[in-house]
């Protein structure tokens, strides 16, 4: 069975980065520069950072498959939209439908907070995501360049879905 629930405490925010330091760099290593990588999770994927985002209207969510915690989800909502932020889950436990529910979750979120539509970001050599995104009719409707302070510029395609 697979559950979503809220994540808010100091211990939340402990597992979310460690699981970020697990799933990020398979995801990201094979297509991005891996120091790029870990300065990215240690700017935005500590547990500093992620008490932080919660601040500021950012909503984390662990992904449960049989009870265990396997991934996460992050948003952000506003009255334009809902910004898919993170999905990562586990290698192991992909392919299990746990993404899909993460999907269908972000959109009843979106919906009950009477939001047009979803944007994500992924990036341009992400293609087994980009492919994810496009099985649930997601499209891509921009290419967003990001320079970093480590001088690294990152392609992303900005995609969306209009509930």
């Amino acid at each position: 069975m697979i559950e979503i629930i809220k994540a808010n405490t100091h211990e939340d925010c402990i597992l979310i980065a460690n699981l970020a330091k697990r799933i990020i760099p398979k995801v990201y290593y094979p297509i991005v520069v891996p120091a790029h990588v870990d300065m990215f999770i240690e700017k935005y994927q500590t547990v500093e950072a992620i008490e932080e985002q919660l601040k500021n209207n950012f909503q984390y969510f662990f992904l449960l498959y049989d009870k265990e915690v396997v991934g996460y989800l992050g948003i952000v909502i506003s009255s334009e939209r809902l910004l898919l932020s993170k999905l990562y889950i586990l290698e192991e436990f992909r392919d299990k439908k746990i993404g899909k529910k993460a999907l269908l979750f972000s959109e009843d979120q979106a919906r009950n907070s009477h939001c047009p539509k979803i944007e994500l970001l992924v990036n341009e050599f992400n293609t087994s995501s980009i492919d994810f995104y496009k099985y649930f009719n997601y499209v891509i409707v921009d290419l967003v360049h990001h320079n970093f302070e480590d001088g690294l510029v990152v392609r992303d395609y900005r995609m969306e879905k209009i509930l």
